[in-house]
């Protein structure tokens, strides 16, 4: 029973590294996208939208 319980408590810690890893990706990102993309803010608000949401997607089918 303990095992268990401590597999879990891995498979947490690794999703939750998993999702702070993509949000600082996210985050660089952005960060780099505004530069190129400063004149058309709506185009970067969509591009950030869509990494968010296949990162999001990519974690949820990973777990």
């Amino acid at each position: 029973m303990g095992n268990v319980l401590v597999t879990k408590t891995k498979n947490n810690t690794i999703k939750t590294v998993l999702l702070l890893v993509a949000v600082v990706c996210l985050l660089a990102g952005n960060y780099f996208l505004y530069g190129v993309i400063i004149e058309n803010p709506e185009t970067l608000l969509g591009l950030i939208l869509l990494f968010a949401g296949i990162g999001l997607l990519w974690i949820l089918e990973k777990s």
